[in-house]
């Protein structure tokens, strides 16, 4: 399924659940000034795109349209990638695509490697030891009953009465 809609005509909750619904998403936006000089103008096309297998791809583009209108790829930009101002998102929808969420984070989602050696050894709290399943799994269990005084118990068969 493929679906065209321009930023400025949709409320932005609109569109931020129609990206959170598609599988790739690209958006077209124009570039900062200065761009383009003897190539025509310059646009940025913003590719964000999520596989099957839970990847994600990022990747942006400049472009620019010939007479006749047929798109011609320039090159990839360069240079640091800022994470947008909500201003920004607005006036340029392509953008949003540059935030990188880890930047925002209050803990370090990458491990080194004797935090991983460190975790790798840490028994989960569902997992036991050998010493310890061997002590619960060998203990013989018994069964202690002391009958109550309200307990019913007949000496004789309740199934006297019955022909069988």
């Amino acid at each position: 399924m493929l679906a065209l809609l321009h930023a400025d005509l949709h409320p932005p909750g609109l569109l931020g659940v129609l990206r959170s619904l598609a599988r790739v998403v690209v958006a077209l936006a124009p570039t900062s000034q200065g761009l383009g000089v003897g190539r025509g103008t310059l646009h940025l096309a913003s590719v964000f795109q999520r596989m099957r297998a839970g990847k994600v791809i990022t990747k942006e583009e400049y472009y620019t349209l010939q007479p006749g209108f047929p798109p011609m790829s320039v090159e990839e930009p360069r240079g640091p990638i800022s994470p947008p101002r909500d201003d920004d998102m607005m006036a340029h929808p392509g953008t949003w695509l540059t935030f990188d969420p880890r930047a925002q984070l209050t803990f370090n989602p990458r491990v080194s490697v004797e935090q991983q050696r460190v975790r790798d050894a840490m028994p989960l709290p569902f997992q036991f030891s050998p010493c310890k399943k061997l002590s619960v799994l060998d203990q013989g269990g018994q069964i202690y009953y002391e009958p109550d005084p309200g307990d019913d118990l007949d000496d004789e068969d309740p199934d006297d009465d019955l022909d069988v």
